[in-house]
């Protein structure tokens, strides 16, 4: 009842919540809600979801078809499994190079060799955020650390323009009394009769000197400050590629069973359905396949009933549930 209750809480708000719609049409299923079970099912296979990855959610609106002796549509909603998943399954199996590079490509808006079903569960898992989320505070730290080397760099040379500024806007005579009293104590005896001019000069080249002297230890300081950088990027680098790994095994292994459970579903729609034509009650249409584009239009357009169409003999559960599809 918990768990219900929580799936009920989920809304269809974006991307990240493909999975627990998917659980949600299950849940809906073995509830007896089967049109609304359908709703969603048909979303994440044909509508707003359909190139995200919900490897169940023909299997969700078969069964529903089926145990209403609806074959025909049972039948089409099943193959969708089959005309959606080969190239994710294929890619899922075969890959064998780096998972991290190529999902940061894609976050930079780059064009990339792999199934949309499987970027989008990539984007939208909460590990991978988090650890993309570290990794751009770390490199935003790093840029800051470069940006403070810079201005050090620009102020240096900023004070060496002024210096050079000031030499041509001098005499020589003041040049000469500037040198003399930059090594002097900053006092008014030492200074005393010294002209304005001359002082002036004479705090720019301090300045510039302090500045040029101190850049050199700044620079190694920061420069050291870098080094737990790179190495902490490098770390969640490795933890997001091992993340990534991880959700692809969890999607390969999904789309296995949710194949082998496929196959099932129709040796059971075309048993039931062989036994209906014998009683002169099922739809022929059922063992004709159908392409997606076509079912989606017409699940769309005509909406479909889900009235229970089997004979009174026969009639199937109204409230089916979910069951283990693999086991015998």
């Amino acid at each position: 009842a918990a768990a219900t209750a929580m799936l009920d809480r989920v809304e269809e708000k974006n991307r990240a919540s493909v999975p627990a719609l998917e659980l949600k049409a299950w849940s809906a299923l073995a509830q007896g809600k089967s049109p609304e079970a359908v709703v969603m099912a048909v979303k994440l296979f044909a509508g707003t979801y359909a190139d995200d990855f919900a490897p169940e959610a023909s299997a969700v609106a078969a069964i529903a078809f089926k145990e209403a002796c609806q074959y025909a549509y049972a039948r089409r909603t099943n193959d969708t499994f089959k005309q959606n998943y080969p190239n994710t399954h294929r890619w899922l199996r075969e890959n064998t190079a780096p998972i991290y590079p190529l999902a940061s490509a894609h976050l930079r808006g780059e064009k990339i060799s792999v199934p949309n079903r499987i970027v989008r569960a990539w984007v939208t898992s909460d590990n991978f955020l988090r650890y993309q989320k570290a990794i751009n505070h770390n490199f935003d730290e790093a840029r800051r650390l470069a940006k403070a080397i810079s201005d050090g760099e620009a102020l240096v040379a900023i004070k060496t323009s002024e210096i050079a500024v000031n030499i041509q806007n001098h005499k020589e005579e003041e040049l000469e009394a500037a040198s003399e009293i930059l090594q002097q104590p900053d006092n008014s005896e030492s200074l005393a009769g010294v002209s304005a001019e001359v002082l002036a000069l004479r705090d720019v080249a301090l300045a510039h000197e302090r500045l040029s002297s101190a850049l050199p230890d700044w620079r190694t300081e920061i420069e050291s400050a870098e080094e737990p950088l790179l190495r902490r990027r490098e770390e969640l680098v490795t933890r997001a590629e091992a993340s990534l790994r991880k959700l692809n095994s969890q999607m390969l292994e999904k789309i296995e069973e949710a194949a082998k459970n496929t196959d099932f579903i129709e040796a059971e729609i075309l048993s039931d359905a062989s036994y209906e034509i014998l009683r002169h009650s099922a739809i022929p249409e059922a063992f004709t396949p159908v392409k997606l584009a076509s079912l989606k239009k017409e699940l769309e357009k005509t909406k479909v009933s889900l009235a229970n169409v089997c004979p009174k003999k026969v009639r199937r559960q109204e409230n089916p549930v979910r069951r283990d599809l693999t086991s015998p």
